[in-house]
């Protein structure tokens, strides 16, 4: 092992919210291939509230509802499902129309509230929609205990996840699985999931005698967009095993790994109480197997070699007990502290009544281990770790905290503001929120300097930023004052009703964010950015990039008014696999600075990159190029297809055809 692991005595959460808008309309949905009726007695999933028919009661009274409910029997055919619709700021959507897969709906009252009556015990899908805003539970169960089910508004676009075997047949009835929602695909191979994240996506695609698939994958800022994706599923077969320790006695609740040693799919499972593991679908290839627990590390890798068709079982992996770090906690006048946190790489431990701790299960290695609590710190300690002999640390700890007030302008203190600490010559960065009377406080820091800022709630400005030492508690933190951005973008006379716009100092910038607009009269709003000098960078779909300097003023809105764009270069081409068929859905790049294969549409563009998606032909058109291509490389890749050779464009090119094979 290289460097010196290290991990933060405590660790903070940032929540990145989602921006969910509007009203919604009903979609009746079912299952691909399966019927619209409820699977009675199949009761797994999110609950919703069950209850016998009869008259509707007022919208507000949910809980009441739920609770009369659980007293009555539940009898199949007369049972009632409901639940809320709810925005992104968690207040009810009124006048929402939600289905369920029986084909029936119903609209949502005052408070957000919807019921269905009349339902069978079972398993329902439950959607509401209206455009690009979707919501829906793939797997809500009816019994009688069950609660209301909440449908949260998203905004984005449509991914479909098409499942292939290696030879481009379509596999039915795998698994999708995109952001805790599960779809099965249908006899065509493919899974439709609306409402998917703007930016990328993680999937899982399973099926059973093949080898998993979960894979990043790239879907659009735009959210009326429809992105493909083929999951290429492999054959794989079970393997089962032991893990056990140096003398032999299984090791329960330990963590297998089997590493593909040609560079295929990592697979990994947790032993049971008798240390038994199972790992489903494994494909074929040399592969070695390792395992660990709380207490143990590795022995030697161990070389297995699977076919991928036949199960393997009774494979034992072995594993040895790892090194320790002992020690103390105490504070400055000696007394042991209870309920400190101490952490290392690897492990970590909390101190008993008597201020000791033990953190097991460390290789070898030099580490660096922290011990704080909420309000004591303490310098961390380096240490070094051998097998079999005990390192000891004692930690004395001292107050180590930063905290103070958060106003605004006018010196009014600012309730939730967002308050950071960071420290590069400590590696730290903490964040606490300021309560209603605008006080914060930071403890258990390690103690040093530390530049603090602050922002609003709503905001992603930083006020100025503080010098303070830990033990400072008098610090006044002041917002900003956000300024804003408003203009329209005309393209040939008309309003450009989707594109992207980014704001920053630098137009140079690569790694600024583009927010995605679609508006039908062009124009964008951009409320929260800092006074001064600034840029704004327009690109998108069919036009060149534009830069357009600007200088707002905190706590007003510049108006650009109507910003003009040109036509960019086109260039139209076909994607054709080896025998010269056209292939759709394949991705086609062209850039002057380097392909890259992990940006949205936008951020790809703000680097200087257009692409497209191929037709059912195989033909596409790449828009918004400049005047001139120097420099410029293209390519087009496709999931089950392969990629094109990487070529040069020629100057003053019109068309081009690009072939695929398989990736080297």
């Amino acid at each position: 092992m290289s460097g010196t692991p290290r991990i933060a005595a405590r660790s903070r959460w940032l929540l990145r919210g989602a921006v969910v808008l509007g009203s919604i309309a009903l979609i009746a949905f079912a299952w691909p291939g399966e019927s619209t009726a409820p699977l009675a007695g199949d009761l797994h999933g999110s609950a919703a509230s069950l209850h016998r028919a009869g008259a509707a009661a007022p919208a507000s009274s949910i809980a009441a509802r739920s609770a009369a409910g659980s007293q009555r029997a539940a009898l199949a055919g007369a049972l009632r499902l409901e639940g809320q619709v709810i925005g992104a700021d968690k207040q009810p959507v009124a006048g929402a129309r939600v289905s369920i897969n029986d084909g029936r709906a119903a609209v949502t009252e005052a408070d957000g509230s919807f019921a269905f009556d009349g339902l069978a015990a079972g398993r329902y899908r439950v959607i509401a929609e209206l455009g690009d805003r979707y919501a829906e539970d793939q797997d809500v169960a009816l019994d009688d205990t069950s609660e209301p089910v909440t449908l949260t508004l998203v905004r984005g676009p449509t991914l479909v996840v098409h499942a292939v075997e290696r030879d481009h047949r379509p596999i039915a009835g795998a698994t999708v699985e995109v952001s805790s929602r599960k779809f099965v695909t249908g006899s065509d191979g493919a899974a439709r999931i609306r409402g998917v994240d703007g930016d990328d996506e993680y999937v899982t695609v399973s099926a059973p005698g093949h080898v998993g698939v979960h894979e990043r994958v790239i879907t659009s800022d735009d959210p009326a967009d429809t992105v493909e994706w083929t999951a290429v599923l492999d054959p794989g077969a079970e393997v089962t095993g032991t893990i056990v320790d140096q003398d032999g006695v299984p090791v329960p609740d330990a963590y297998l790994e089997l590493e593909s040693v040609g560079g295929g799919r990592n697979h990994s499972a947790t032993a049971d109480e008798t240390g038994a593991w199972r790992v489903p679908g494994v494909g074929a290839g040399p592969y070695v197997a390792r395992a660990s627990s709380n207490r143990h590390i590795p022995t030697a890798d161990q070389p297995v070699e699977l076919d991928g068709a036949h199960a393997t079982a009774g494979l034992v992996v072995r594993v040895q007990l790892g090194g320790e770090i002992t020690g103390l906690v105490v504070d400055i006048t000696g007394h042991p502290i209870a309920d400190a946190q101490v952490s290392a790489a690897g492990g970590g431990d909390t101190t008993d009544a008597s201020g000791r701790f033990t953190v097991r299960g460390l290789a070898p290695a030099t580490y660096t281990v922290t011990a704080n609590t909420r309000t004591l710190g303490a310098a961390h300690q380096d240490v070094v770790v051998a097998r079999g002999r005990p390192a000891e640390l004692t930690f004395v700890l001292v107050p180590s905290s930063l905290a103070g007030i958060v106003v605004d302008s006018r010196g009014e203190p600012v309730e939730n503001a967002r308050v950071i600490a960071s420290s590069d010559a400590l590696g730290v960065y903490d964040l606490v929120h300021s309560d209603a009377s605008g006080h914060f406080d930071l403890g258990g820091l390690l103690p040093g300097r530390y530049q603090i800022v602050a922002r609003r709630p709503d905001s992603a400005v930083d006020g100025p930023a503080v010098e303070a030492t830990t033990a400072d508690r008098r610090i006044r933190l002041v917002v900003s004052e956000p300024a804003g951005i408003t203009g329209r973008v005309i393209l040939d006379g008309a309003p450009v009703r989707y594109y992207g716009v980014a704001v920053g100092q630098d137009p140079g910038n690569l790694f600024l964010q583009p927010a995605p607009v679609r508006s039908l009269d062009g124009r964008f709003h951009q409320p929260d950015v800092p006074a001064g000098k600034l840029v704004v960078i327009l690109l998108g779909p069919g036009f060149e990039r534009r830069v357009v300097d600007v200088q707002p003023v905190a706590g007003t809105t510049t108006d650009l008014g109507d910003i003009v764009v040109t036509r960019g270069g086109r260039l139209r081409g076909r994607v054709i696999d080896a025998g010269g068929a056209g292939v759709a859905g394949a991705t086609i790049r062209a850039t002057g600075s380097g392909l890259s294969h992990d940006l949205t549409r936008l951020d790809a563009t703000l680097r200087g990159e257009c692409w497209a998606t191929s037709d059912a032909l195989g033909s596409f058109e790449l828009a918004g190029l400049p005047s001139s291509l120097d420099g410029f490389e293209i390519e087009a890749t496709h999931p089950a297809h392969g990629s094109s050779a990487t070529r040069p464009l020629a100057p003053g090119a019109t068309d081009v055809t690009l072939v695929l094979g398989p990736r080297p």
